[in-house]
Formats: structure tokens, sequence, C-alpha cells
């Protein structure tokens, strides 16, 4: 069975949150932690992100927003996880330093259980991609 777990991000508090249960009530969120709700947060104030299905080589769920360290053959490559809505899909992307963009990365990559993640984009901001 596929895995739909959620974990929200609030921007106002910094604080990362894993939940067990999501509504949205007139453009406001509210998510819940074992049957206890949250207040209501105004959307604009809150990033949800969903596990992609994977586990690292740690055996943690990867989420959209993690920052993963992909091995090759010669070195590792740091990437970001999201999702792809041209492809429905999960995929990685990663900054061009040049132009400070993101872009979609489609070369061919070890299987999910050589990725490691080393942190997320809301709480690990230091972190070089």
């Amino acid at each position: 069975m596929r895995d739909f777990s959620y974990r929200i991000f609030l921007k106002k508090l910094d604080k990362m949150i894993y939940i067990t249960g999501l509504n949205y009530v007139h453009h406001k969120v509210m998510f819940f932690i074992q049957n206890k709700k949250s207040p209501l947060f105004p959307q604009k104030d809150v990033v949800i992100m969903q596990a992609t299905g994977f586990k690292d080589c740690n055996h943690i769920k990867i989420f959209e927003g993690d920052i993963v360290e992909v091995p090759t053959e010669r070195e590792k490559h740091r990437y970001v996880v999201s999702w792809k809505e041209d492809y429905a899909a999960f995929g990685f992307e990663y900054v061009l330093i040049d132009t400070f963009s993101l872009s979609w990365q489609e070369e061919s990559l070890p299987q999910p259980q050589f990725w490691r993640v080393i942190g997320n984009i809301h709480e690990n901001k230091d972190i070089k991609i």
C-alpha cells in the first residue's frame, strides 16, 4: 500500500511538524497529530510536503523539499526532491549557481536506497546544493 505521509513547515514559527491528518477550512489549514487538532493557520504560512514513498540508506522517509546526497561513480551530488506536475512524479532539482534558478534533473541516478537525506530546504538553508 502506498504511503501517504505528510509533514508541514510553519513559516512564522520556523518549525517542521510530521502530521497524521490535514484539513482545509476557508483558505486556512488545520492539521492533526495523533487525533489532536491544531488551530487554523493561514494557507500562505504553511508549506505542505508529501512523502515520496521511498526511504534513504538510513531508512528515513524522503519528502518533498528534502535535500538528498546521491552517489555516482566518481562523486556525490546534492539535489532537492520535488513534485513534477508535468511528469506526475517526484524528481530532483538542482541549483544552477550562475542563475540561481532551479532546473529539472533527468539523468540516470542510483536507486533510493543509496540516497541519503542530509536536510531540507526549510530548516537547512545553509546546506550547499
